[in-house]
């Protein structure tokens, strides 16, 4: 009996690190796939696309230039209640991709896709150095704006809404990848979610 169940703790043990470990960037997550290191299939899962998000160009130094509007709209929904596949509209629950969308709109007018994936596919990616504030901030299924100085401002089930935490806030999900609109730094816009709506997409939910 005792045997049994040492050997059911192992197995346990084991299903939960291999899980950890494809968040944290074992060769076969489709994080890594965002980086070309793994060809096909992965990607297509978290992005609706099997090429790479394309980094920006070394010598971007320039800030988003929407970047504070950006973090100001996204604080005045601070305390605003998570609920997943929301916008926030009518002072309702909003959920990740929806608290950026509110943000980039009232910033530049423009509406973005209401899904974390769609949102990672129409940007550029960033090397942290590269990034400022009202950028955003991408683990699968999940986007936040990066406000800089080492803060984030996300609506995340785990906080129960709207918050400004620190951007180690995440790490349970892996390194976060960072990345600013393409319509901000001369490529094309965000386009259309690739199938499906609401906040997580591709990839596992927060939950802690």
């Amino acid at each position: 009996m005792i045997g049994a169940l040492i050997l059911v703790a192992l197995v346990f043990y084991a299903l939960l690190y291999s899980g950890i470990a494809n968040l944290r960037g074992d060769p076969t997550s489709t994080w890594d796939a965002l980086t070309g290191a793994v060809p096909a299939g992965g990607l297509a899962s978290l992005t609706g696309s099997t090429a790479p998000v394309p980094f920006a160009p070394t010598g971007l130094t320039s800030a988003n230039p929407v970047g504070a509007a950006v973090v100001a709209a996204a604080r005045e929904w601070i305390g605003r209640p998570y609920k997943f596949g929301t916008t926030g509209v009518g002072g309702g629950p909003v959920d990740c991709s929806g608290l950026v969308d509110h943000a980039y709109l009232v910033a530049t007018g423009r509406k973005l896709p209401h899904s974390s994936s769609a949102l990672l596919v129409g940007c550029v990616r960033l090397r942290r150095s590269q990034a400022s504030a009202g950028d955003l901030m991408f683990w699968p299924g999940h986007v936040a704006i990066y406000e800089g100085g080492g803060r984030m401002i996300e609506s995340a089930p785990s906080h129960h809404g709207v918050a400004e935490v620190p951007t180690s806030y995440q790490n349970a999900l892996g390194v976060a990848i960072f990345g600013r609109p393409r319509f901000l730094v001369g490529g094309a816009s965000a386009p259309g979610a690739p199938g499906g709506r609401g906040g997580h997409t591709g990839g596992p939910r927060p939950g802690r």
